[in-house]
C-alpha cells in the first residue's frame, strides 16, 4: 500500500469524522419496563430530569445542563414563569431526545430558513416608513422615461425639419414660429 502524503490522510480522516457526526442516528427512543426504572433510579443525576421523562441517565444530566444554562441566561419572572418553565423543560427533552443537542448539521439546516420573510416579520415599521420613498421614485423614473419617449415620438413625426447642430451633434428641432422660411 502506497503511502499518502499526510495532508492528504488528515483531509480523508477529517471528512470521515464530519460524514458519520452528521449521519449518526439518532438515539432511539426505548421505553423500560417499571421495574426496571425503579432499579435505574439510583443511576439517575440528581435534577428535573429522570426515568419519567424517557431518558437515560446521560440524556438525563445532557437535559440538566441546558435546564441550568437556560436559566441562569434567560431566567422566567412573572405570573406565567411557571408555564414557561414546563414549556421550556418539554423543549429540552425533546431536543435531547431527537438528538439535536450537539448536532452541527440541524444547526446548518437551520440556520437562515426563513428566507425573505425576515424583514417583513421584525422590521414592519420600517417597510412602513421607506414606501413612500419607493413610490416616489418610482413616479419619477416612470416620469423621465415618458418624457424621453415623448422626445423621440416628437423627433420622429418632425423628420426632416429637425437636423443636428454642427460641431456638436446636438439636434435642433424648430418650433412651428421659428420654422425657417
Amino acid at each position: 500500500m502506497p503511502n499518502k502524503p499526510p495532508l492528504d490522510r488528515l483531509h480523508e480522516h477529517t471528512q470521515t469524522k464530519r460524514t458519520t457526526k452528521r449521519t449518526a442516528p439518532p438515539p432511539t427512543r426505548s421505553e423500560p419496563s417499571t421495574g426496571e426504572m425503579a432499579e435505574r433510579d439510583a443511576y439517575y443525576p440528581k435534577g428535573h430530569f429522570g426515568p419519567q421523562h424517557g431518558l437515560t441517565p446521560m440524556q438525563a444530566w445532557t437535559a440538566q445542563q441546558l435546564l441550568n444554562r437556560a436559566n441562569r441566561l434567560r431566567p422566567l419572572r412573572g405570573p406565567d414563569a411557571q408555564a414557561r418553565f414546563a414549556l421550556r423543560m418539554g423543549g429540552i427533552i425533546t431536543a435531547v431526545k431527537s438528538g439535536r443537542v450537539g448536532n452541527s448539521a440541524f444547526g446548518r439546516k437551520l440556520h437562515g430558513h426563513r428566507g425573505g420573510k425576515a424583514r417583513a416579520r421584525w422590521g414592519l415599521r420600517h417597510l412602513r416608513a421607506i414606501a413612500p420613498l419607493g413610490r416616489q421614485a418610482a413616479a419619477a423614473q416612470r416620469q423621465g422615461q415618458q418624457a424621453r419617449q415623448a422626445t423621440q415620438d416628437t423627433l420622429s413625426r418632425w423628420g426632416d425639419r429637425a437636423e443636428t447642430m454642427p460641431g456638436t451633434g446636438e439636434t435642433r428641432v424648430y418650433w412651428p414660429e421659428d420654422w425657417p422660411a
